[in-house]
């Protein structure tokens, strides 16, 4: 089960930048307009901007999903392993994929 594990983890591992980056991308870009209307028309300074609530919630968005997105990598790759491991090899040796794989054209 170790060996499944770290080999699924590994290959958890490569998948999480990229969503990670996808999910900022898509929190920055789903209120790009808004942030630029309110930066053009607004004669506050820099330092105000970024201390605003606008900007700590897209901040806060963004680590919060990628927070529970790192976290779920490991959980599910460790529940995963588990269950796999949890079931007979007899059980598997079994069942091919041809008698259990059904459907019409």
């Amino acid at each position: 089960m170790r060996q499944l594990f770290v080999r699924s983890y590994e290959i958890g591992k490569e998948h999480i930048a990229g969503l990670v980056n996808t999910l900022a991308f898509a929190y920055i870009g789903s209120s790009f307009a808004f942030l630029l209307s309110f930066t053009v028309n607004n004669t506050n300074p820099w330092w105000f901007i970024l201390n605003s609530e606008f900007i700590a919630t897209e901040i806060v968005q963004t680590l919060v999903g990628s927070t529970a997105l790192v976290l779920a990598v490991p959980i599910t790759t460790l529940l995963a392993s588990r269950f796999y491991s949890s079931i007979s090899k007899e059980s598997l040796n079994k069942s091919s994929l041809g008698d259990v794989h059904n459907h019409v054209h």
